[in-house]
């Protein structure tokens, strides 16, 4: 039952099972058990429904299952397609690449805990975020640098946002970047100071202030707005993020237009304007009225950064 995990794995096993008082299969039924229902369940089947639920979504953003059994180095789909309908069991270490590859949490693949696509943020606040791209060393979990970002905001009163980052090194996964940013009035100090620190990242993004943007070469940022059952569907985990970002709807600039100091057209929710002016009442606290003077600014930030 074991032979496909790493040895570090099984050890964490082992270790588990002596600390129950438990023999290795013991500890194994049980925690299975607990995991998959009574005993007359199919686990290879419980996981099976799971793997086709994944596929499913993924049907929806140009893959196949052949497609991804050649990511995986498979000479054929056959052990894949075997996989998915409960004939043959699916090893550990291709359920691992999977999720990798796919960006599924494994804990729910195998476990059914947490939600399918459910990912913790990259970083706890846009600064932090900010400080990376300065050092020149935000890269993919593959390794790889980002061809583009994707920002979501939920349009309701009190409105959210959040950044997806997607690398051509791994074609059916966006990375969680950032989560939970107010775009509105109605925070306290420090969520005014996170809403402006995610908008001097935006602006850092875009040619327009006057600032050379921190990632250039075959870069582009994608803007969309999401009602906020869907927002929360997508940044929960309970929907693959690629399916949202690959709708034809077109850019919609709300990210870059929200650090934009001259900016007076229509709102892209109920709550941006107030969170643009919240934005522009720091800006200005810190003397800070032009987009020439916020990219003097950014500079100043991305310099401080990159130290």
């Amino acid at each position: 039952m074991v032979r496909d995990l790493d040895p570090e794995i099984v050890a964490a096993i082992d270790g588990r099972a002596k600390l129950m008082k438990l023999s290795r299969q013991q500890y194994l039924h049980d925690h299975l058990r607990r995991a998959f229902g009574p005993s007359d369940m199919n686990v290879t089947a419980t996981i099976a429904a799971r793997l086709r639920q994944v596929f499913q979504s993924l049907s929806k953003c140009s893959s196949s299952v052949s497609r991804v059994a050649m990511e995986l180095g498979m000479p054929d789909a056959t052990l894949l397609e075997a996989n998915l309908s409960g004939e043959q069991p699916l090893a550990f270490t291709t359920a691992r690449r999977l999720c990798d590859l796919l960006g599924v949490h494994p804990e729910w693949l195998l476990e059914g805990k947490w939600s399918p696509f459910y990912q913790m943020p990259r970083f706890r606040n846009a600064d932090d975020c900010l400080k990376m791209l300065a050092r020149k060393e935000l890269r993919s979990i593959g390794g790889a640098a980002f061809t583009s970002w994707y920002f979501l905001l939920s349009d309701e009163p009190d409105g959210r946002a959040a950044v997806y980052g997607y690398a051509s090194d791994t074609p059916w996964r966006l990375e969680l970047l950032l989560r939970e940013i107010p775009i509105t009035d109605n925070v306290g100090a420090g969520g005014s100071q996170q809403l402006f620190d995610f908008g001097l990242l935006c602006a850092s993004l875009e040619p327009r202030f006057e600032y050379p943007r921190l990632i250039k070469t075959g870069f582009d940022s994608w803007g969309r707005v999401l009602n906020r059952n869907r927002f929360y569907e997508v940044v929960g985990g309970q929907e693959h993020p690629g399916l949202s970002m690959r709708e034809e709807q077109g850019h919609v600039p709300w990210a870059e237009d929200l650090a934009d100091m001259q900016y007076k057209s229509r709102a892209y929710s109920e709550s941006f304007l107030r969170g643009r002016d919240t934005f522009r009442l720091i800006a200005n606290e810190k003397g800070i009225q032009t987009n020439s003077e916020l990219a003097e600014h950014i500079k100043k930030t991305v310099n401080r950064n990159a130290c």
